[in-house]
């Protein structure tokens, strides 16, 4: 009953978001699971007596049927293609594992009087958001897997609480020609992982929160994953959240680049006075020099 209500309630939210729900064979062609480098299930375990040569193996990923079907939507003439599965997949020892998996393909949204006709496709942010909508709140840190089925220059690992389940990013431009797509941005997850547990609610402040912005210079080499980490291990209190609102490049600047970051500062006791914002600005800013060699602009 739990595992019911679990899926239900993703489900839901999925449709929230405006996808569309497709559900596929639990079996799959081998032929294009070796093709695009898929996970495939040992010859001792595969199947002995399959229904059809093109469905002559289980599958080991949801997103080659999801493929299939954004391809067959597109050529039918959808022009904004969101749909998602959750379904059962194995490993190479014939274990079942959940999955959920979601592509979108085309417009990004109806053609209407406020885009005069013309609206934008999806890009990285614009589907990240939308899945934002469907498993809650996560992080985005680059991928080291190597898939045949993404852009190896657009795929990112999905971080909740520091920990992967699963990956999203473009898809492969060969796999975009041949399945006759527009640009398309594909994700799975390990459904077992997702957060499904009562919402506890935190107090907030009832005292005016400040920002206050900082531009930079840092190393075009320094991601600022680390320098979120680095922050975040300090653990001062006042600070509430901090983001990087502005990255800039030029020649002059060489190997470095000026980024700009925002500062949300407030405390739950009172509002906080411009010595105290100062001197929380100074240590992150000091901070930020002996770790990072990092300096004002």
């Amino acid at each position: 009953y739990n595992k019911y209500k679990r899926k239900e309630y993703f489900r839901k939210r999925a449709s929230g978001a405006s996808f569309n729900e497709v559900i596929h064979y639990f079996f799959d062609s081998k032929d294009d699971q070796k093709r695009f480098n898929q996970i495939l299930l040992k010859d001792e375990l595969d199947l002995v007596n399959p229904i059809s040569s093109e469905l002559n193996t289980l599958r080991t990923s949801l997103l080659l049927h999801m493929l299939r079907s954004a391809s067959s939507n597109i050529k039918n003439g959808i022009k904004s293609v969101k749909l998602f599965e959750i379904g059962t997949c194995v490993d190479e020892n014939r274990n079942e594992i959940q999955k959920m998996a979601f592509i979108v393909s085309g417009d990004s949204q109806s053609e209407s009087i406020q885009n005069q006709g013309k609206p934008k496709s999806f890009d990285l942010i614009s589907f990240a958001s939308l899945l934002r909508q469907v498993i809650g709140g996560f992080e985005l840190k680059k991928s080291e897997q190597k898939s045949a089925l993404f852009n190896p220059y657009e795929i990112a690992d999905i971080l909740v609480d520091g920990k992967s389940i699963g990956v999203l990013g473009s898809l492969h431009i060969d796999l975009q020609e041949e399945f006759n797509l527009p640009k398309s941005y594909i994700c799975e997850i390990d459904f077992e992982r997702l957060a499904y547990e009562k919402i506890e609610v935190t107090p907030y402040s009832k005292y005016p929160k400040l920002e206050r912005d900082l531009s930079l210079l840092k190393s075009k080499d320094l991601p600022f994953s680390k320098i979120r980490d680095s922050l975040n291990g300090l653990k001062i209190e006042e600070l509430i959240s901090f983001y990087p609102i502005d990255l800039y490049q030029s020649q002059e600047l060489g190997d470095k680049e000026s980024i700009t970051i925002r500062f949300v500062l407030g405390s739950m006791k009172k509002t906080l006075e411009e010595s105290e914002i100062s001197t929380v600005m100074d240590k992150i800013l000091d901070h930020l020099k002996s770790s990072f060699e990092m300096e004002l602009r």
